[in-house]
């Protein structure tokens, strides 16, 4: 049978990751299903999730999902084929000697001096502020 990575939180925030067997997504241990498509359309129907929640938390194409809850594999072995080609063909080039690129087209940053060219005016910004406390925006708290 087949195993899969388990990724939970950690109580520190971190992720926490276990190879589990894929019979442990199912609650029917004795009971086989046909796919591991099966498998993971039964666990995600029984956590009430839809497949664009799960192809958001797994990180794989929502089509790629149904397909794979569908046993429509074959299209999805095809592309996967022809992307490892193209890797095994960039593996080909010679790069010896050329340097990292962080672009297509060379480019410098444009520098300016830094230099004050307003007055110092906190008080006058801060008059059109919502909230402020000791000339900083005060603003709810987005992140827990």
């Amino acid at each position: 049978m087949t195993n899969v990575t388990r990724l939970t939180l950690d109580n520190d925030g971190g992720l926490d990751r276990r190879r589990i067997h894929l019979r442990e997504i199912s609650d029917e241990m004795d009971a086989p299903l046909d796919t591991v498509g099966q498998d993971l359309r039964t666990a995600r129907l029984r956590r009430g999730d839809d497949l664009a929640t799960v192809s958001r938390a797994l990180k794989i194409r929502k089509d790629h999902l149904e397909a794979l809850e569908e046993d429509r594999v074959e299209p999805m072995a095809a592309e996967l084929s022809s992307i490892v080609a193209w890797v095994e063909q960039l593996k080909e080039v010679d790069v010896e000697g050329i340097p990292p690129m962080t672009g297509v087209v060379e480019q410098s940053l444009k520098m300016r001096d830094d230099v004050v060219s307003e007055p110092d005016n906190a008080d006058a910004l801060m008059a059109n502020a919502p909230g402020g406390e000791d000339h900083f925006f005060v603003v709810p708290k987005v992140v827990e």
